[in-house]
């Protein structure tokens, strides 16, 4: 009886924090719009109003991310990493996507 409750919590305890950290990322549809709006990152002298209100968002969603992770991304090469699945653009790109309320 004793093994069979710390089994139980332990698998409490790994999918919750699985739940925690999957929530960061992006759903398929977040990541399909990131991708397909990060080219502006690069070609940013070329971009229409509603492409530098996008951007701004993106800038602001790093922030966002900095001020609660500490930690500092590039977007050199953004839409590689984001291909890549580099974990932090990831989040990111999740932060991003709720800003334009893409779900």
């Amino acid at each position: 009886m004793k093994n069979k409750l710390s089994i139980s919590i332990i698998f409490l305890i790994v999918f919750c924090y699985c739940s925690n950290n999957s929530s960061e990322l992006p759903t398929r549809k977040q990541k399909n719009w990131c991708i397909s709006n990060a080219d502006i990152v690069q070609r940013t002298s070329e971009i229409n109003e509603n492409q530098k209100i996008i951007l701004k968002d993106l800038y602001e969603a790093e922030q966002i991310y900095f001020k609660s992770t500490g930690i500092e991304v590039s977007f050199f090469q953004f839409q590689n990493k984001l291909l890549k699945g580099d974990e932090d653009i990831l989040k990111i790109c999740a932060i991003w996507a709720d800003m334009n309320e893409v779900n």
